[in-house]
């Protein structure tokens, strides 16, 4: 069975091997995530020429996402984790560190949460850093636990002004292009002028010859949910990050603001991803709990184009596992009633025209009882509308571009397929489907409906009905 909602796996210790790879690929990974917040630049790379190895290997494109840090405040790297628990007075500075000066942000009163909310800490005092000595925050333990190394800290009831970008965003965003990454995710967006920065700089340190990578950007913050309209018009794709937002929001919150923020993504026909914890448990047990595989089903009825995978593949025990029982729960809820057309577009004018013509392809796949949809894309332009449509049938969308490839694996329901260029425009349908006919994906006596744009690379403008001979 064709699954349609697409899985981002993130890539750790525990499954950045080829061997485990493969598997992941076999059970449904359609694109994999390496998070900068972790590992080193030897280790991150290794990672990507291991995903990139997988791919070949199977024959399956995968994308690479590039996830920047941020912002995001870090307990430092210390020997153990130190045990503590409610009423404990702690020195941050003293008794362990962080990894960020953030003594001129706090004050007294204000909660500081660490693994998005199990420990809390009420400030005290603060003694702010200086040039002679260094800063100190006086704590109380709230709930315990045991403070582990290079875990998340928020700042809830703090205003910060940090620069969305660090100098180690700046070193591993240069790093990542130079290994033609094909998505780019930046954290702790505030507004839509920290894509337009991103864009600037990715224009800026992108190697010449070097396809530009689409922009995700991480909605995880209160500012960001405030804005999320104007930053939606600038990105390329959403992810719907709950840890964070989570701890920063109530989390009776969240719910709500991921549904909005999906059924805003599809409505401007961009690709939204739902992440955080979707199948926790796995990350030590080899099944989910029945609520973790409701909050994956209820995404996919939500019809987010991906689930998402974080430590359950990044450093858990069962990765393979995880990516099979996502796939197992997309897979049951695409052949439920749930799953009907439905489009939601209500995009900017320039792009009306594309959405028009890809719902009436749409809808005419449906009118003839189409078993496919065949296209064929220059840069995923037309893949992208034709998805957001969420058709009864599967699209298959040929392409020259290896990047534009990659890049359609996280759209709802699009199965790339890399195919050279012909030098006329009905050759080059003709020849699409006996690709995918080879392909094994459509067979013969079957309708499908093909959409292209004319001249190749022009925005769609062909549809036609053809019986696979």
């Amino acid at each position: 069975m064709i699954k349609r909602t697409k899985i981002v796996a993130t890539i750790g210790p525990a499954s950045s091997s080829v061997q485990t790879l493969t598997k992941m690929i076999h059970a449904g990974l359609n694109v994999a995530r390496i998070n900068f917040s972790h590992g080193t630049h030897e280790s991150n790379g290794a990672a990507m020429v291991h995903v990139k190895a997988a791919s070949k290997k199977t024959g399956l494109p995968i994308a690479l996402i590039a996830d920047l840090q941020g912002p995001k405040i870090r307990v430092a790297d210390i020997p153990k984790p130190i045990p503590i628990k409610p009423g404990q007075k702690i020195v941050i500075g003293q008794d362990f560190d962080m990894d960020f000066d953030i003594t001129g942000s706090v004050k007294p009163g204000e909660r500081l949460l660490i693994e998005d909310g199990l420990i809390e800490f009420k400030i005290l005092k603060v003694q702010a850093s200086s040039k002679t000595r260094k800063g100190k925050i006086y704590c109380e333990v709230v709930n315990g636990d045991a403070v582990r190394p290079r875990k998340g800290i928020n700042m809830p009831d703090t205003v910060t002004k940090f620069p969305i970008m660090t100098d180690k965003d700046i070193a591993d965003l240069k790093f990542a292009l130079k290994q033609d990454v094909d998505f780019v995710a930046l954290s702790f967006v505030r507004g839509p002028e920290d894509v337009v920065n991103l864009k600037q700089l990715i224009k800026k340190y992108l190697p010449k010859g070097f396809v530009t990578p689409k922009i995700i950007v991480k909605m995880e913050i209160p500012a960001g949910v405030e804005s999320f309209d104007a930053i939606l018009k600038e990105t390329d794709a959403v992810m719907v990050a709950r840890g964070d937002l989570g701890v920063e929001l109530p989390a009776a919150k969240v719910p709500v603001i991921q549904k909005i923020m999906v059924r805003k993504s599809l409505a401007a026909a961009k690709p939204v991803i739902v992440a955080t914890q979707m199948l926790d448990s796995m990350i030590h047990n080899p099944r989910p709990t029945r609520a973790e595989v409701s909050d994956v089903a209820n995404a996919v009825i939500d019809r987010a184009d991906a689930v998402m995978l974080s430590g359950e593949t990044s450093t858990g025990q069962y990765p393979v596992e995880c990516v099979q029982t996502m796939t197992d729960i997309i897979q049951e809820v695409e052949a439920s009633e749930f799953m009907a057309d439905e489009c939601l577009f209500t995009g900017e004018p320039d792009e009306a025209h594309a959405a028009a013509v890809a719902g009436s392809a749409c809808s005419l796949a449906r009118g003839v009882g189409a078993d496919a949809i065949i296209g064929v894309t220059d840069s995923g332009f037309t893949a992208r509308f034709l998805s957001h449509q969420r058709p009864h049938a599967p699209v298959y969308m040929l392409s020259a571009n290896p990047t534009a490839c990659r890049q359609m694996t996280l759209l709802w329901g699009v199965q790339p397929i890399m195919k050279k260029w012909y030098h006329s425009i009905f050759d080059l349908l003709d020849s699409a489907i006996g690709v995918v006919k080879k392909a094994g994906f459509i067979k013969t006596g079957e309708r499908v409906v093909l959409v292209a744009g004319r001249p190749t690379g022009s925005r769609i403008n062909i549809v036609e009905v053809k019986v696979v001979e």
